[in-house]
């Protein structure tokens, strides 16, 4: 075919080819054609803390001759999950030593909260200061129906902060913080179960019942997190910061005991049999994300690693 009837002559030919010998083997090769991997999926965590929820006030209701509380999802959670029910809590047996403990991973002899006021005192750093330090991006929502909670994080680093004054309040923020914002990182103050103790006494019907809401209000949320189909990525953290005297109120043996639950992707089912501290808390959300140590934790993530 000559050039002159619009066809390519054998020069044209020639550089066709060429061409085509260049390209074909990128086209072709193993490496072009891969596609990248998927960037793995984001992983969320929930710490749901219920202000009063004592082990003994719970779990050896048979001790205390009261009807055990209906409690199947924290059973759940339980059974799926790794737990214990002897974590220990710190030497002041009230909320704001061993909340500030949970979020610093220290003791109230060196975090320096000793009541229930709002302060920070020595000042360390908590959890919330040091995942925004290490992770700038992260999202950070507080759900808390205890007002003090508010004091403890330090400024700018938490993304929302939520008020409540129930259980249903709270489950309900928790719920629409998922639908809304799908925070990283939910940490939530149940505090009914607290104000039950103190009215009534850990042995009561009016404690029993507000367990009970808790544990209802948790399923909810587990129920949305499969509707928004990130169950199967998302921790579930369950501790307390003290429990109850079957009268109420006060300091003894009966407040110290607390559970201490981790549910989520690939944590080993089973019975914690080594001693825990709620504490461990601070150790345990920064190994999931990844972030950390401190210098300020007493202890360390043993044995949780265990089972994660």
């Amino acid at each position: 075919m000559d050039l002159a009837r619009g066809g390519l002559g054998m020069p044209g030919a020639a550089l066709l080819f060429s061409l085509w010998s260049l390209f074909i083997p990128n086209l072709l090769s193993a490496e072009q054609l891969m596609l990248p991997p998927p960037p793995p999926l984001k992983q969320h965590v929930i710490v749901l803390g219920i202000d009063g929820l004592g082990s003994h006030n719970v779990w050896r209701h048979e001790e205390l001759g009261t009807p055990p509380p209906s409690i199947p999802t924290l059973s759940k959670l339980m059974a799926d999950g790794a737990w214990t029910l002897q974590a220990q809590i710190d030497e002041i047996a009230v909320s704001g030593p061993n909340w500030m403990g949970m979020l610093t991973g220290a003791p109230s002899s060196r975090h320096g909260v000793r009541s229930n006021d709002c302060e920070r005192g020595a000042g360390l750093e908590t959890i919330f200061g040091l995942l925004r330090r290490s992770q700038p991006a992260i999202s950070i929502t507080v759900i808390h129906e205890w007002a003090t909670i508010y004091c403890y994080p330090e400024e700018n680093s938490v993304n929302t902060f939520v008020k409540t004054s129930t259980t249903a309040e709270t489950t309900g923020a928790i719920i629409s913080a998922l639908h809304r914002d799908l925070p990283d990182f939910i940490f939530v103050d149940y505090d009914g179960v607290d104000a039950a103790g103190h009215k009534a006494g850990g042995s009561s019907s009016t404690y029993r019942q507000a367990v009970e809401a808790v544990d209802q209000g948790i399923a909810s949320v587990l129920t949305t997190l499969d509707e928004l189909h990130i169950a199967d990525r998302t921790y579930v953290i369950v501790l307390a910061d003290h429990g109850h005297r079957p009268e109420g109120g006060g300091h003894s043996s009966a407040e110290y005991p607390v559970p201490f639950i981790v549910y989520g992707p690939g944590v080993r089912p089973g019975q914690i049999s080594e001693a825990v501290h709620n504490n461990q808390l601070a150790p345990l959300l920064a190994h999931l994300f990844r972030s950390g140590p401190s210098p300020d934790w007493v202890m360390g993530l043993w044995p949780f690693d265990r089972y994660l």
